[in-house]
């Protein structure tokens, strides 16, 4: 064995890039050239007359799952004969616990005039499986990942992408072959801030990390924020190569901040007068920003959440309730007599009497207070409470503040209204749900319409929800 056409194979199998080991039938060790030794983290003293799987060794599948003595490829090969190609397994070393990982092929080598025995040899793939396994990462992530080359940055054709993940395709709709070879100024729009763009080249030019929020939009044409991270990526030789860009989906987080900052800006303009409170919510309709969230979640007419906004604000509310044992509280309002004044008066005149009822709300709920349009002449408002006794003082407040004002008609007569609340209070439990308490609070409500209206009542039933 150790000539082969005048090749000597014991000066080969020491030169050799791979690992080769040589067992006997048995799966003991009796030659292991110097790659092997250092692939396997042992030496000659240690490998030499050991078995193919000594306590030494922890080796693995693909899969992280022990194999067990007899299933090492040396034992399967002496058991079968048949050889073992390009079997994946791994090998767990070092007081870290960490893992190399080779490609092993296996044959039986017959001698005439000596025993068989069983070359086993060892390619480290580890970096080849590392890398498989952070694309398979990579690719699963709920985050969109961007890479671009980083020499042209210019417009209009750099930066060029030439990878994009799932979480990329499912935001924008652009199929990754749509996509690679374009720039990301494809996802830029009339509205995306061009300062914010500005500072984003600049970092790019200096290969800097940079940190943004940007406005961006789909291949359909719908607005999305995204709150970015991009970071050079640099060869061995420490050049920048390339750009990758992880985005988050932060739209809803952007529609909350600047829910609050629209409610603070309102609650400092509420000691001046209530016209500059319309007129705040006016320019704020008008910011670019607030555009797509006002459209998608709140009543055109009365500038309060519509039914599915009031909803989440209302679901977040009541798991908080759930979680410290609160009291909660939702209210359903009803004009009185609504349509007879629209039908006498005009479709105008009840579209501000609609108005003014949505402010008289607002002036006596809470910063932390849900309050919504749900429908027509429906309106319906949730929070949490300290003590019971604090419902009455609530209702009355709020029937006060919508029966205190007046609207004058074009015939100079001044019209006032009233309204009627239902009530449903309770600590929730587990099982409690949005439809189970609005529809108690909807039934109170028809209770206070059939006994004389411009009142309120509370929902008293069986059960607990």
């Amino acid at each position: 064995m150790n000539k082969f056409n005048g090749i000597d194979f014991i000066e080969f199998a020491n030169n050799a890039p791979i690992g080769i080991v040589i067992h006997d039938l048995q799966s003991f060790i009796f030659y292991a050239n110097p790659a092997a030794m250092s692939l396997l983290d042992t030496d000659i003293n240690q490998t030499i007359g050991q078995i193919a799987c000594h306590s030494q060794w922890h080796f693995i599948d693909e899969f992280g799952i022990k194999i067990p003595e007899n299933s090492h490829p040396a034992c399967r090969v002496a058991a079968s004969s048949e050889p073992i190609r390009n079997e994946v397994i791994g090998l767990i070393y070092g007081a870290e616990c960490l893992t190399k990982w080779f490609s092993i092929s296996a044959y039986l080598h017959s001698q005439p005039e000596d025993e068989d025995m069983v070359v086993v040899t060892y390619t480290d793939i580890t970096l080849k499986k590392n890398e498989a396994l952070f694309q398979d990462i990579v690719e699963n992530a709920t985050d969109t990942v961007i890479i671009t080359e980083a020499h042209t940055i210019d417009a209009p054709l750099g930066p060029n992408i030439i990878y994009v993940n799932r979480a990329f395709e499912s935001l924008t709709g652009y199929k990754a072959q749509e996509i690679i070879g374009k720039t990301p100024r494809v996802l830029q729009g009339t509205e995306t801030d061009k300062a914010t763009l500005l500072r984003i080249k600049n970092s790019l030019e200096k290969n800097q990390a940079i940190h943004e929020s940007v406005l961006n939009y789909d291949k359909n044409g719908r607005p999305y924020w995204v709150e970015m991270n991009i970071i050079p990526l640099t060869n061995k030789f420490g050049k920048v190569t390339h750009f990758a860009a992880i985005q988050r989906d932060v739209t809803k987080q952007q529609f909350h901040e600047e829910q609050l900052e629209k409610r603070n800006t309102e609650l400092k303009q509420l000691k001046e007068s209530l016209q500059q409170i319309v007129d705040s919510r006016t320019a704020q309709l008008q910011s670019i920003n607030l555009k797509l969230e006002q459209l998608a979640c709140y009543d055109y007419l009365t500038k309060l959440p519509n039914r599915r906004s009031f909803q989440d604000c209302f679901k977040r509310q009541l798991s908080q309730a759930k979680r410290h044992n609160k009291l909660f509280l939702i209210g359903v309002i009803d004009l009185d007599d609504f349509k007879i004044i629209n039908d006498k008066y005009g479709h105008e005149f009840g579209d501000q009497i609609l108005t003014l009822a949505a402010n008289s709300i607002m002036e006596v709920l809470r910063l932390e207070d849900c309050a919504g349009r749900i429908g027509g002449e429906e309106f319906a408002f949730s929070g949490v409470i300290e003590q019971h006794s604090d419902i009455e003082h609530l209702c009355q407040r709020m029937l006060e503040s919508i029966s205190g004002k007046q609207l004058e008609t074009d015939s100079g007569e001044f019209i006032s209204i009233t309204a009627s609340i239902g009530i449903c209070a309770l600590i929730p439990d587990e099982n409690a749900t949005w439809i189970d308490l609005y529809r108690r609070a909807d039934s109170a409500l028809y209770e206070v319409k059939a006994s004389g209206k411009n009142s309120y009542k509370e929902y008293v039933g069986n059960g607990s929800v």
